[in-house]
């Protein structure tokens, strides 16, 4: 109902039209009538009368009324009704002749603003969404503009201009609110809100007499001056099928035409009386000496600012601009290959469709018909609560530095990046990868990487050819670029497969970015598919103790696998992310507890609050990523052979060394002990033992950090927490029975 709607919701209804649900609870009062839809409330009166009593009442601006007629019959015919509403209200209130004049004169042109409304708004046999009421909004402001050229009355205008204030001022306030606001505004609102109601409508039925009452009393207060709407209420012949024709006679019979005409005046500007702001005359300032191009464009792609620099840049007036649908084709708009745009890759639409600002470096048709390389910064334009107003394009000349780029970077461009999509290509990823392993393990931050692939690409390829198919590579590869936050790297990784290395990123922001780009590009249609939409699927990882840059890759292409096997069109995380123990950040030397051991072997015992079965899940995932080789394996133990990455040793100059490891497994369930909670709690022991293949004393201290990043990665694996850090001896791992786990290890 409209008391458990926000404002935008209440006008659309009210104004709108469109018809609540019955018999939902009402926050101000009983729960409203059933719709009547057998009542039709309407003023019937021929065209022949329409006429005389439009231009006894607008004179030689009657031409304004016959435009809005023959953009929307509709609306000129509501006007009417509304003016004969108020000149019957305006006389039972005995108000004086001129005032009642301007006042109906108003009320025929209250709507003149929706002839700037664009069709498929004003036609649209549904709701509005937010943004397409954000358009109706500001054809209040229109029609004020279309009248202050020709209209000679101050009081026509203000009145005009104040209808959309709301009574207690919390909605398109302009100067004032209450009973400062002029008495002819207050009741248009009222007429018009009644007669937008009862009048029945292509999206839903006509209210009675009653119900819309009740709807104005509901708002009074609040969107409607409750005094008149009590008055308004009063009127005779209100819910009859046709209305009394003693406001239409009347205004026949006192026709004046010079009275009628004095209204009129042309070069006339209104202008509200509205404070002065200097921050304002600042923008404005701004905007008009700026060297760079500046258009705003609403949501509906129409040109509504074109500066000085834009007119300086493309050789296009200003004059001819405003108010005409934005296309590429306006600005000969073309990539950097001098490929035309088409006006879904345009990245003005882009930012519409995605709400995600770009730049890019494009090249436009100027001034003198020479072509300029530009870079555009596209911004799209919400307020606080998500309503898309437009987008702002901003276009800087970089002819300048387009020779100077080619001749310095041309060489870089090539080796560096993907020459179809222009993203890096795989030789800069492997680079930046390894050096992003490198520098994030040594300050202790986190990395993350997605890796993506279209899904059925190979079907793209053989229904529409591969030139549409690399039409649909450059633009997802366009989508990952604009969505990359500063800092992260986007790699074509081969074929339709792509990459994504996120610095300073864990695995959760990462997995919501790569749900981002996934929304994102199943909603781009592709003009060379027919319109039809793409799927990509993920697979998301984040750096962890052991790691190399290949395990990292292999975890996350792993990932993309199980998305693919899922059913595609999804994400799948994998690991545990970065968290190490406080001991071991240490990075060189004997601890304590090794003092005097001479064998190189290490043994970790942990603990996972997960079953077993699921532990021997994630095992394989640890064997798959380390190339692992399986030795032998029973129900509790397990043998693998393992080799050390560079990631795990300590100088350059180590060698990689081949580790054996054992582990032993134990279901464990707590059955017992003063914790209730923990009572039924499953979890697995794991008890891990590392030992070199081949023994050598003089490299004891690399085989053991080796072994102590071997183990920390099978524990990051494992989604495990350390129980103990015992001193191995030459016995086998023991037996849980001997070594009972602690009950907070247990819980």
């Amino acid at each position: 109902m409209l008391g458990e709607m926000n404002s935008h919701n209440r006008v659309d209804l009210l104004l709108r039209g469109t018809a609540a649900p019955a018999g939902v609870a009402n926050a101000a009062g009983p729960p409203l009538p059933a719709i009547d839809k057998t009542f039709r409330p309407r003023i019937e009166l021929s065209r022949e009368q329409q006429d005389q009593l439009i231009r006894s009442r607008l004179g030689m601006a009657a031409s304004l009324f016959t435009a809005l007629r023959c953009k929307h019959a509709e609306t000129a015919a509501h006007s009417i009704r509304v003016a004969l509403y108020v000149s019957k209200w305006a006389a039972q209130r005995r108000i004086p002749a001129e005032d009642r004049l301007a006042l109906e004169i108003a009320s025929l042109l209250h709507d003149i603003g929706k002839i700037g409304l664009p069709d498929n708004i004003l036609l649209k046999p549904g709701r509005l969404s937010p943004e397409e009421r954000a358009v109706v909004d500001r054809h209040r402001l229109m029609g004020v503009e279309i009248l202050s050229s020709s209209c000679a009355s101050y009081k026509i205008l203000e009145i005009v201009s104040n209808i959309p204030t709301w009574y207690d001022g919390s909605r398109m306030r302009l100067e004032a609110a209450g009973e400062e606001l002029p008495l002819g505004s207050r009741m248009i609102a009222i007429a018009d809100a009644y007669d937008s109601m009862v009048t029945p409508q292509v999206y839903r039925n006509a209210l009675t007499h009653e119900r819309a009452l009740q709807e104005l009393f509901t708002w009074g207060g609040a969107q409607f001056d409750p005094l008149l709407v009590e008055s308004f209420s009063g009127l005779p012949a209100l819910d009859c099928a046709e209305l009394n024709q003693e406001s239409a006679n009347s205004w026949l019979a006192d026709i004046d035409p010079v009275v009628v005409d004095s209204y009129w005046q042309l070069n006339r500007n209104f202008t509200r009386s509205e404070a002065f702001n200097p921050l304002t005359l600042f923008q404005q300032r701004l905007l008009d000496n700026m060297y760079d191009a500046v258009i705003f464009l609403d949501n509906n792609l129409q040109v509504m600012l074109w500066n000085r620099g834009t007119e300086r840049m493309t050789g296009i007036p200003a004059v001819s601009m405003y108010q005409r649908l934005y296309s590429p084709q306006m600005l000969r708009l073309r990539d950097e290959q001098g490929s035309e745009i088409q006006p879904l890759d345009c990245p003005v639409a882009f930012a519409l469709k995605s709400r995600v600002q770009s730049m890019r470096r494009m090249i436009i048709r100027g001034r003198g018909g020479k072509d300029i390389s530009v870079n555009i910064h596209t911004i799209p334009v919400a307020d606080h609560e998500g309503t898309l107003f437009g987008a702002a394009v901003l276009l800087h000349d970089a002819s300048g530095e387009v020779s100077l780029e080619e001749q310095c970077q041309d060489w870089q461009v090539r080796a560096t990046r993907d020459p179809l999509t222009k993203l890096a290509n795989r030789a800069e990823f492997d680079g930046a990868l390894n050096t992003l392993v490198k520098e994030h393990f040594g300050r202790g931050l986190p990395c993350s990487l997605i890796i993506t692939d279209i899904d059925r690409f190979k079907a793209v390829n053989d229904c529409y050819g591969h030139q549409v198919g690399d039409q649909v590579l450059v633009r997802f590869a366009m989508l990952l670029k604009n969505f990359a936050e500063p800092g992260y790297l986007a790699a074509r990784y081969g074929g339709e497969e792509f990459v994504i290395l996120c610095a300073n990123c864990n695995a959760a922001e990462a997995t919501a970015l790569a749900e981002k780009i996934r929304a994102g590009s199943s909603a781009i249609a592709h003009p060379g598919m027919n319109g039809n939409h793409i799927t990509a699927s993920f697979g998301v990882t984040e750096l962890q103790p052991g790691d190399s840059p290949e395990i990292l890759l292999r975890r996350a292409d792993r990932g993309l696998y199980k998305a693919k096997e899922g059913g595609r069109n999804r994400v799948v995380q994998l690991g545990t992310g970065f968290a190490r123990p406080k001991e071991e950040r240490r990075t060189s030397g004997w601890w304590p507890w090794n003092w005097g051991v001479t064998k190189t072997e290490l043994k970790r015992t942990m603990v996972t609050a997960v079953s077993l079965p699921m532990t021997i899940e994630k095992l394989c995932g640890f064997i798959s990523d380390h190339n692992a080789v399986l030795i032998s394996a029973d129900d509790r133990n397990i043998q693998l052979e393992v080799t050390t990455t560079q990631a795990m040793l300590r100088r350059k100059t180590d060698r990689p060394e081949t580790l054996v490891l054992a582990i032993r497994f134990t279901a464990q369930t707590a059955t017992n002990g003063g914790d209730q909670s923990a009572r039924g709690a499953v979890s697995t022991l794991i008890e891990a033992k590392a030992n070199p293949k081949r023994e050598r004393n003089r490299r004891r201290e690399s085989i053991q950090e080796s072994a102590r990043h071997m183990l920390a990665s099978l524990r990051a694996y494992l989604m495990a927490n350390e129980v103990a850090d015992i001193p191995t001896d030459d016995d086998a791992p023991s037996d849980s029975s001997s070594n009972p786990l602690p009950r907070s290890a247990n819980a």
